[in-house]
């Protein structure tokens, strides 16, 4: 609640307070030297001294947690309600392994607090994430209300989206192809990985508006895959569920902030197995000249493997990490300031070097499809560097990131085609055709080649008066993404989506993802924090607003294509140690993807001659080819409203805590696929020199005998998307029951997703197909503003037993769905009828 009271030099002694005691070895007594004891999040630290005695000047009332830390023990964590004046001692105990602490947290920590976030956030410390069953962030992430639980693995890909249910889909309401809910979610909940945030914006492996060719595996269009993050090389996440600072952008959802393993750590070998997935890690740090520089390396190796029965396929993951931190300034012997803070170096430097791979193999099985498999080979590398200089009594902190992904994914299989006419032709116009009959194997590439570059500059100063602390942050951010990969490859005479072609809406072509324009955007922000006490009531504000723009060209030169101004304020009132009240209101934006900014050109084949003969010598097909542009000028950054209230009330260990957040969030002009019906004119020939027998495929009399017109659609993104969220989340931890060394925490939430689009909404895809080239057909009925509802409500049990005196700890996790329902509402709805198309 008070990190930024703490986080700032306080001289005011109604705001302050000395926090001392002694830290040492839990099972012996014996003090522990050396040892660094801060108040999380903020500047204020010390280190004990020969008899593991520490002192903490100044530090600021209300609820704080103290993180003890030493090479070769457990972190250790304690929480206290520091008064506004006056000495508290806190005498902190330690153990060389986390599963011999008193209090080992297991779950989302209630007390934690979201670095320079006064937005409703949820803090998971690597005691939790040492003790989840998982392989990657996405397994983590369950310890967030309402978080449906799912098997640990790696056989499919996995994205999260915040406040936000991942079922509904414009495919099933507005009858096109495009964007999905979970997608539009997904995409919207933005990860920062070490400072630097993740981008799936250049990722194109993806085929058409129509979704001809989606991978499996693939999570274009939506959110970041989070098997790439391993579990084990994560030191801390914050998942801020409420209104993030102006300092986070390109979001609708939330934002999850991630920081990995990064200090001096004694080397730490694990491994799990399951009967589907095992893994390895290897964790190891160690610090240099006075503890000025650090160096941490981790490596993870995991492999899932699907049931043998019906598949072959494998999955493997590698990840390693490199990072390594320097200070340049000060000596960590260098006497404390008068105010009692620590002297913060003059500068520091962070370097990170992050690889990745995911492999995905599927060969062919012939006592199951002949002809099928399936390959998928994703690999990638970052480097960050993020100096911070003390300058002018504030600090400027600069951020440079490069991340190149190679995306690989091949797909083969037997397709079966009634006789069609077919061309390859990749200019509009007439061509005389051939035919596509039979069964085949089709197969295609997608080669993509994602590129970030990111830069961000931020300014931070605080400062203090009588009973008040306020903080002020200025910054600016830089992104450019674009993809340099081969793009969509495969044999033009075996198209791979043969399903999709009815006689109007034709095969799509080969298309390189490098001939894409690339997509740059820019923002300027400025926030600032505010804390007031006036006896035991604390009140903070963090009102701030982030200027974001979505630039032409690929390039912040080359003019702003769509911008947004986002306001946002968060407050919260502590009345008393044991009560926050907490409320805020905001505005996000989200930008498009590459795809969906410059997608591929979409072919109209329409067949004027189809003369199928039993001679092969005397067939004749006509195609004419259309091409049309799907690119929207006009498509810009979609804009979420959100909002939120709750309350705590936190007792400590012995008495328990519950917190209850009530929130509503709405996207207006989230991206989606409209159908924009247009009439192409189809010649009619009368043909000569067609007698049997004669050898001769005939020929075509010019001019045409007559044109008909041909319905078809052309499909463009759009920002014509509202998606509602709204429901509550609860955690209630009871207290914990000494004799039995056990606690219980139960969360749930209760959340309803809305999903609509502007746009007409013609039904199924597979009846327009049918409607276009079926003459019997001859009208089908549509709708206004397509939309779909769902909701559901889910509680977790999470029950926590441990032994610290053998080193013993017990989890069983149960949860609950207690509804889950979805209903399609236009066409149900006679009041969303609009009329028939024909």
């Amino acid at each position: 609640m008070c990190s930024l009271l703490a986080a700032s030099p306080v001289h005011a002694q109604d705001v302050a307070a000395r926090i001392e005691g002694r830290v040492s070895v839990r099972t012996s007594d014996i003090p522990v030297p050396g040892a660094t004891v801060e108040i999380e999040g903020t500047t204020l630290f010390a280190r004990t001294d020969s008899l593991g005695r520490y002192v903490i000047l100044r530090v600021p009332a209300g609820p704080q947690v103290l993180l003890v830390r030493r090479l070769g023990y457990a972190p250790s964590r304690v929480t206290a309600n520091v008064a506004a004046t006056g000495m508290l001692t806190l005498n902190v105990l330690m153990a060389t392994s986390a599963l011999k602490l008193d209090q080992l947290i297991v779950t989302a920590d209630r007390s934690g607090r979201a670095k320079g976030e006064l937005g409703t956030a949820s803090v998971i410390d690597r005691n939790a994430i040492a003790n989840q069953i998982t392989s990657s962030l996405q397994g983590v992430l369950e310890l967030i209300p309402g978080v449906p639980l799912q098997p640990p693995g790696l056989d499919a890909s996995s994205q999260f989206s915040l406040r936000a249910l991942a079922q509904l889909s414009t495919t099933t309401t507005g009858g096109v192809a495009g964007p999905s809910a979970a997608d539009i979610a997904a995409s919207g909940t933005l990860i920062v990985l070490d400072g630097v945030p993740l981008s799936n914006n250049a990722n194109m492996q993806s085929v058409g508006v129509r979704g001809e060719v989606v991978p499996t595996a693939s999570t274009a269009g939506g959110g970041i895959d989070l098997r790439r993050i391993p579990a084990a090389t994560l030191e801390r996440v914050e998942v801020i569920r409420g209104i993030p600072s102006a300092r986070w952008g390109d979001l609708t959802q939330g934002a999850i902030i991630v920081d990995t393993r990064a200090s001096a750590t004694p080397p730490e070998i694990t491994a799990r197995y399951d009967p589907r997935t095992s893994e390895g890690n290897i964790v190891g740090g160690r610090a240099f000249q006075n503890e000025r520089q650090q160096l941490t390396a981790t490596g993870n190796l995991a492999q899932t493997a699907l049931s043998r029965t019906l598949s072959s396929a494998v999955t493997t993951r590698g990840a390693s990490q490199i990072a390594h931190r320097i200070s340049f300034g000060i000596a960590p012997e260098q006497p404390r300031n008068a105010d009692g803070r620590a002297p913060l170096p003059k500068l520091t430097l962070d370097t990170r070097l992050d690889w990745w791979q995911l492999k995905y193999e599927s060969p062919e099985r012939l006592d199951v499809e002949a002809g099928r498999s399936s390959f998928q080979d994703d690999h990638g590398l970052r480097l960050g560097e993020r100096a911070r200089l003390a300058l002018g009594g504030g600090q400027l902190e600069w951020t440079l990131a490069y991340d190149v992904q190679s995306q690989s994914t091949a797909e083969a299989r037997n397709l079966s085609r009634p006789t069609t006419p077919f061309t390859d032709r990749l200019t509009e116009g007439r061509n005389i055709g051939s035919f596509i009959e039979g069964i085949y194997n089709a197969s295609y590439q997608l080669l993509g080649a994602p590129h970030l570059l990111y830069t961000r500059l931020e300014w931070d100063r605080s400062t203090t008066g009588t009973g008040r602390v306020a903080q002020l942050r200025l910054g600016s951010e830089v992104r450019r993404e674009w993809n340099s990969g081969d793009g969509y490859v495969f044999p033009i005479s075996k198209p791979p989506q043969v399903s999709q072609f009815n006689g109007t809406a034709g095969y799509d072509r080969p298309t390189r993802f490098s001939d894409t324009p690339a997509m740059a955007t820019s923002a300027f922000y400025a926030d600032t924090r505010v804390a007031v006490k006036r006896g035991e009531w604390i009140a903070e504000l963090q009102p701030g607003v982030r200027l974001e723009a979505l630039h032409e060209a690929g390039s912040i030169a080359g003019g702003v294509r769509s911008a947004q101004l986002q306001p946002r304020l968060s407050a919260q009132l502590t009345p008393r140690p044991w009560l926050r009240l907490r409320a805020g209101i905001g505005t996000v934006s989200k930008s498009p993807t590459i795809s969906q900014l410059s997608p591929a050109p979409q072919y109209y084949d329409l067949v004027n001659v189809n003369r199928f003969t039993p001679d092969p010598r005397e067939r004749l097909a006509v195609v004419t080819t259309f091409i049309k542009d799907p690119t929207n000028s006009a498509l810009g950054l979609s804009r979420a409203n959100k909002r939120e209230a709750g309350f705590e009330l936190d007792g400590g260990a012995q008495r328990g805590a519950i917190s209850v957040t009530w929130f509503n969030d709405i996207i207006h002009g989230a991206v989606t696929t409209r159908r924009d019906p247009q009439p192409l004119q189809r010649a009619r020939y009368n043909l000569a020199d067609t007698g049997r027998g004669t050898g001769q495929p005939g020929r075509i009399i010019d001019p045409p005998a007559y044109y008909e017109p041909v319905p078809v659609f052309l499909e463009r993104f759009v920002n014509s998307g509202t998606l509602g969220s709204k429901g509550y989340e609860a955690i209630v931890t009871l207290p914990v029951i000494p004799q039995l060394h056990t606690r219980l925490e139960v969360s749930g939430a209760s959340l309803t997703t809305r999903f609509s689009t502007d746009d007409r909404d013609y039904g199924s895809p597979l009846s327009m197909s049918d409607f276009q080239v079926d003459t019997s057909i001859k009208r089908i009925a549509y709708f206004d503003r397509s939309s779909s509802e769902s909701k559901r409500a889910i509680v977790t049990w999470r029950l926590v037993h441990q032994q610290p005196d053998v080193g013993l700890i017990i989890t069983a996790t149960i949860q609950q769905r207690l509804g889950d329902s979805r209903q399609v509402l236009s066409r149900s709805d006679s009041l969303a009828f609009v009329g028939y198309i024909d």
